[in-house]
């Protein structure tokens, strides 16, 4: 909801537009690449270490960007986000692969993906409304790992090692290369809303970060849906699911982007949000079931 105002906040810098845009994607950008790693110290050293240390890092280097008064040191922090994320979604949805198999591991991946948006509608209310009191104040919803990292402390166990699930061959790279180039583009795809949004709206009179954190929130609200329309869906083959999921993200792109009308924005907005929700847990299940727990975490 702030990407319009942070570039104003920097008019002397003639490539401002670029690194705010460059801000907000380059910790997907660090997840893409240190994923793996994170992954092999996962199944090395623990489940749990990893995402209790990546929960600290997010803390301080989220929290970083309210004190920045430089673009490229908020750059910088925010690849230190990214390394947070990449270890604590890889060691959160390994967890998952870990303690559930089958329906339930299917049942909890909706679950997560649907949680993630839920919790990405509520703070994209809060942040548009913290972005009227200025740029700086939404940075500040990065404190709440002060809540998690206890809990994690407390709630969660390191999962057990199942002799049933023992690597017996090596990691089923071509069976899984497919799946992981349909998320790479399930991403690119996902990612062209949240950050056109507050341009688009901009562009059409309707600048506001409240606006703009209100009308992202309705696109959130679509993802957790597309992901309970995948459990209904998850009896039927892969490619029927996905093909549908990528016809309502086409559509729902073409009508984001090709009308001025507010509320044909907000039904794009809304329709490609529930081509998302479906890819994203068909995609995690297919890949799930292909690995062991030896090569779950490098495969997450």
């Amino acid at each position: 909801p702030i990407l319009h105002n942070i570039i104003a906040a920097f008019p002397h810098d003639p490539q401002a537009e670029t690194k705010v845009i460059l801000a907000l994607s380059v910790p997907a950008l660090v997840v893409a690449l240190t994923a793996p790693f994170a992954g092999r110290i996962a199944e090395k050293s623990g489940r749990k270490g990893i995402l209790l240390l990546s929960l600290v890092l997010y803390l301080f280097c989220g929290l970083a960007q309210f004190f920045i008064n430089d673009l490229n040191q908020i750059i910088a922090s925010r690849i230190g986000v990214g390394l947070a994320e990449s270890g604590f979604m890889t060691a959160s949805t390994t967890l998952l692969g870990d303690y559930f198999k089958g329906a339930k591991r299917e049942h909890w991946l909706v679950v997560q993906t649907s949680t993630a948006s839920v919790a990405a509608v509520i703070m994209m209310v809060i942040g548009g409304a913290l972005g009227e009191m200025g740029w700086r104040w939404p940075f500040l919803v990065y404190a709440l790992p002060v809540l998690f990292i206890p809990l994690v402390m407390v709630l969660i166990k390191e999962p057990q090692h199942d002799a049933a699930e023992t690597q017996t061959t090596g990691f089923p790279l071509l069976k899984v290369l497919p799946l992981y180039l349909i998320g790479l583009i399930a991403a690119i795809l996902f990612f062209i809303v949240p950050i056109q949004t507050p341009f688009v709206l901009t562009a059409r009179g309707l600048g506001s970060p409240q606006i703009i954190g209100l009308t992202s929130a309705i696109g959130g609200i679509a993802v957790p849906i597309g992901g309970f329309l995948f459990k209904k869906l998850s009896q039927k083959p892969l490619f029927l699911v996905l093909t549908l999921a990528f016809a309502l993200i086409a559509s729902g792109l073409w009508l984001f982007a090709g009308n001025n009308s507010y509320p044909l924005t907000c039904m794009g907005i809304v329709i490609t949000g529930l081509g998302c929700g479906i890819t994203l847990p068909a995609v995690l299940t297919a890949i799930m079931g292909q690995l062991s727990f030896e090569q779950r975490g490098r495969g997450t």
